[in-house]
């Protein structure tokens, strides 16, 4: 995916769908306080490219940050268990969650991540992520909305843009889709 279909995506997410939501609730009679929740490692770039779009807009509401770490992965492969790493620490009760991911693959990390702002008792929860696999996931999100900015098949490995679990190409700006048999050792032409 070349840097400009990203721009271009990411651009449209926060002022169709993230900008008018975080009006909404900002001017609403029942005015919530807005987290983002950053998944940690892949979401730490699609969330700075959103925070760096919404500076480019006037009236941005106040919002507060965190992240959320868990890991199926596990030599380059998913494992299949999910670990917690850290968990989020400002307090969700009564607020609305715009979660940030790289890929929701199993949805297994988006899962646990949607139920732990549940359990918190956030009001509201939003998903928004860069890419996605629908064939391969297993876990039903239950978020107010999931939105994904690309979808790719269920045996593409991706790489740049904060996805690429060896991180040998998290830094790329483009991302590149590459069988899940082949090897990462070098850059490859994004797609």
């Amino acid at each position: 995916m070349k840097r400009e279909a990203i721009k271009n995506a990411i651009t449209g997410i926060v002022v169709r769908n993230i900008l008018p939501l975080m009006k909404a609730y900002y001017q609403s009679q029942e005015r919530s306080d807005i987290v983002f929740l950053i998944m940690q490692k892949g979401g730490s770039q699609f969330a700075t490219s959103v925070f760096k779009e919404l500076s480019y807009h006037d009236a941005v509401p106040e919002f507060t940050t965190d992240t959320y770490h868990s890991s199926g992965w596990g030599s380059n492969h998913h494992a299949g268990e999910l670990k917690v790493i850290a968990r989020n620490t400002v307090d969700l009760k009564d607020k609305v969650v715009i979660i940030l991911e790289d890929i929701i693959d199993t949805g297994a990390a988006m899962n646990d991540a949607i139920n732990a702002c549940n359990h918190a008792g956030a009001r509201s929860i939003y998903v928004f992520a860069l890419a996605g696999k629908p064939e391969k996931l297993k876990h039903k999100l239950n978020a107010n909305a999931v939105t994904v900015c690309f979808q790719f098949g269920k045996n593409d490995y991706l790489i740049g843009r904060g996805l690429d679990e060896c991180e040998l190409h998290r830094a790329a700006d483009e991302i590149t889709a590459v069988p899940a048999d082949e090897p990462v050792s070098a850059p490859r032409a994004a797609i």
